[in-house]
């Protein structure tokens, strides 16, 4: 289980990255809303990633 959320952990990083590229190809008009989307949502992934970390000892 201690695999799982490291593994958490390691990945939510980088889904905002994942979905803001996938995102770029399907409408590459629309950077200036993607790239503030982009930086709300790494935010929030690293918070959660943080938090997970803290589970990781309980």
């Amino acid at each position: 289980m201690k695999k799982f959320k490291l593994i958490r952990v390691v990945i939510f990083p980088f889904l905002p990255a994942i979905a803001y590229q996938m995102t770029l190809l399907l409408t590459p008009n629309a950077f200036d809303y993607l790239n503030l989307i982009y930086n709300v949502l790494f935010v929030i992934s690293l918070w959660i990633a943080v938090y997970f970390l803290g589970e990781l000892d309980d």
